[in-house]
């Protein structure tokens, strides 16, 4: 296994909560793929797991050295959990290419949530 990069992440909970709370008609087709959405319970307000999914998806990003913009956006990378409780990746469009042409198989991903924070760190491997 070899590593193609890395990349961490930091998003706070509470700064979140407030922008799903006033923006969610934009940022639900901004940052989130229709899986993720369809997934998420609107009725839970589980905000918690939307932030962990956003710290995931710019640790995705900097692993990738990618940054928002010039056709890249949140929503070409799908975070879902597998039965065993990891992380799924799936990529899409511009960010997909990206990590195909870094020669990217696999992702290796972890978040985790302390002092109103989520902290996400994702690891870029091949082989």
């Amino acid at each position: 296994m070899n590593i193609i990069g890395h990349g961490v992440d930091v998003v706070d909970e509470c700064r979140m909560t407030k922008i799903f709370e006033t923006m969610w008609a934009l940022v639900r087709t901004n940052y989130y793929t229709a899986d993720e959405i369809a997934a998420f319970d609107t009725n839970s307000n589980n905000y918690r797991s939307l932030s962990g999914k956003i710290a995931v998806k710019e640790a995705v990003l900097k692993s990738l050295e990618l940054g928002l913009g010039n056709g890249v956006s949140f929503n070409q990378v799908s975070i879902s959990r597998q039965r065993n409780g990891g992380i799924r990746i799936l990529l899409l469009d511009k960010v997909k290419d990206r990590a195909e042409t870094l020669g990217v198989e696999n992702f290796l991903a972890s978040v985790s949530y302390c002092d109103g924070k989520a902290h996400a760190s994702v690891i870029a491997v091949s082989g």
